[in-house]
């Protein structure tokens, strides 16, 4: 389908859409002809909210200092750490899902895939703060031992906080995610 057809004594341009393409041609009298041929939804990307999945490194780290300065809440410690990411990472997937409900999926049968995984609560959190329809599925590719004190499962959650937001243009600045991940 041509979109439009520019002319003048010059130049004539005209720009096709294809089903994923676009082809500008333009070219001068007789003697000049160039074609060029872009993704569409690469280059016009700010106009599509369409990103279907995103992955992401969740990074375990180790503590050089930890000091517990207080109880929170909801039974978790207040700690002030120095810590250091380390080369160990799980793999983290998100994808867009049609059915309105989170699914979590993992290379380990024995890691938990409902509310008792911490990406999942993450995921249920984003969903029910910020009104998301539709589906996520979650698929974690879990490589950091667990219960070993590498931050894991807290690394899985706060990578899928940030993956939802991307996932589902949230733009959110990191201080809100900061801030919602001390809710969970």
């Amino acid at each position: 389908m041509v979109l439009s057809y520019i002319t003048d004594d010059k130049w004539r341009k005209v720009f096709c859409k294809g089903r994923d393409r676009i082809c500008v041609f333009w070219w001068k009298k007789h003697c000049f002809g160039v074609f060029w041929v872009v993704s569409a939804r690469r280059f016009f990307g700010f106009l599509y909210n369409d990103v279907e999945e995103i992955r992401l490194k969740a990074r375990a780290k180790i503590n050089l200092t930890l000091d517990v300065t207080g109880k929170r809440d909801n039974g978790y410690h207040e700690l002030q750490m120095i810590m250091q990411t380390v080369g160990l990472y799980d793999e983290i997937v998100l994808r867009k899902i049609p059915e309105n409900e989170i699914r979590l999926k993992s290379n380990v049968s024995w890691l938990p895939a409902d509310n008792r995984n911490l990406a999942w609560r993450a995921a249920e959190l984003m969903r029910s703060t910020y009104d998301i329809k539709e589906g996520v599925l979650i698929q974690i590719d879990k490589r950091i031992p667990v219960a070993a004190g590498l931050a894991g499962g807290s690394a899985d959650c706060a990578a899928v906080l940030v993956g939802m937001n991307k996932l589902f243009s949230l733009k959110l600045p990191a201080k809100k995610l900061e801030e919602l991940a001390l809710t969970m």
